[in-house]
């Protein structure tokens, strides 16, 4: 991979470094004072304890996974994941596709329907050029743009008939309808029907009192249109069909429900999830499978965002430097974890801190009005949905315990 640039903007760079080749923050440690503030980090070995856990997890259930890159969009990432025994990478539009595939990663899932018509000769040659690509399809109007500018039946495209449900997202809503359209798409030039994907996580909804009972109801009606599908022979022959889900808070669901029905026809389960990658102190904290089986070691929290206080304008009101250009809300404000810097020694929040509100560079910490917390003083954020912190920063460094930059991620959104 190239050696780029930092450049005056990217958020994060010691202005020392600005020119300077990326792989000069290596060996660096974090904790010098001219790195600025607010500055993201991930752990390595939080890092790579979460992408091993999740492959040793899914060889045990019987399932493959090929990580929604969409988390993270760093090639770098991507390609330990695929080091670690993924099957390829998941990706939400042509764009992520096209980096992923310049990153070297040979088998793309492209999680959506193809209706536009640089997207679809896109595609076309990228499967004229050996990449192993899988795209949804969920209409016959999306089925007939791949097929009307189809170049060859020798590297067809593979395609997923999406599965949905009535209140969910994309997705055919009934079996016959999956039905119809695999057969259609059988006997289509220039593609080929690999297998059935849906996502369940757009059913999960965890302030519900059982919130995976519709997703299970999902994964079941899933399952049935696999075998239904599947029981009208109209599967390609040449590979197991897939029967794909995603997300990272239902994965033990989709293989107690899914991986019998894949393994009793042939097939391959493959999950889609991504988030597990740095994992979260809100959302993921809360709803992941491993958080509630003892059997399993937990994901680890992977990512911080280290904030220096502003202003002390009110004795219960902090000002920190880091708001809505720099971390997620959409799925929960940040919590406040510790204060002190990176890579030194630290004190955990106060349990009674909490983040009120943010603006675009300003976050609101309620304190206690004795708590000895002045500007210039650090504290630790950590962030709920990953996502929406990664894709605010273009280099993020990854390091080690002390603070040392072990690598630089790299992000491509």
């Amino acid at each position: 991979m190239s050696d780029p640039v930092f450049a005056v903007g990217d958020k994060g760079i010691p202005d020392a470094l600005v020119g300077a080749s990326i792989s000069s923050l290596v060996g660096r440690n974090v904790t010098d004072s001219d790195f600025p503030s607010p500055q993201v980090v991930v752990y390595q070995d939080r890092i790579t304890h979460n992408i091993e856990l999740m492959s040793r997890w899914c060889r045990h259930h019987g399932c493959e996974i090929a990580p929604h890159a969409k988390t993270a969009m760093s090639p770098q990432l991507a390609l330990r994941q695929l080091d670690a025994g993924a099957v390829g990478a998941t990706v939400a539009t042509v764009a992520q596709a096209r980096v992923m595939q310049a990153a070297g990663v040979r088998r793309i899932i492209l999680a959506n329907q193809l209706v536009n018509g640089a997207g679809v000769a896109w595609a076309n040659h990228t499967c004229e050029s050996g990449t192993d690509l899988a795209v949804f399809v969920d209409s016959f109007e999306g089925l007939d743009a791949l097929r009307n500018t189809a170049v060859s039946a020798s590297k067809p495209i593979s395609i997923l008939i999406e599965v949905g449900h009535g209140g969910g997202r994309t997705g055919v809503r009934a079996i016959e309808q999956a039905v119809a359209l695999a057969r259609a798409a059988a006997d289509c030039r220039g593609v080929r029907v690999a297998g059935i994907a849906g996502y369940e996580g757009v059913f999960f909804d965890a302030s519900s009192p059982d919130p995976r009972a519709r997703v299970r109801e999902f994964l079941r009606h899933m399952a049935d249109a696999f075998e239904a599908v599947g029981e009208q022979s109209l599967f390609a022959v040449d590979t197991p069909p897939k029967l794909s889900a995603g997300g990272s808070a239902c994965f033990d669901d989709v293989a107690e429900i899914l991986v019998p029905v894949a393994d009793k026809h042939g097939g391959r389960v493959v999950l889609r999830s991504g988030c597990y990658l740095t994992h979260d102190h809100g959302l993921y904290e809360a709803v992941s499978p491993l958080a509630s089986d003892d059997s399993w070691p937990c994901f680890l929290p992977a990512i911080e965002v280290f904030s220096q206080v502003l202003s002390r304008p009110e004795p219960t009101l902090a000002l920190l430097d880091a708001g809505r250009r720099d971390l997620s809300f959409d799925a929960g404000l940040p919590r406040p974890i510790a204060r002190g810097r990176i890579g030194q020694d630290r004190a955990a929040a106060a349990q009674w801190w909490r983040v009120t509100q943010l603006m675009d560079h300003h976050t609101f910490l309620s304190v206690g009005a004795k708590d000895d917390l002045r500007p210039g003083d650090y504290v630790v954020l950590g962030i709920s949905h990953p996502c929406t912190t990664l894709d605010k920063w273009r280099y993020i460094p990854e390091i080690s315990t002390d603070g040392t930059v072990a690598e630089v991620i790299a992000t491509r959104f």
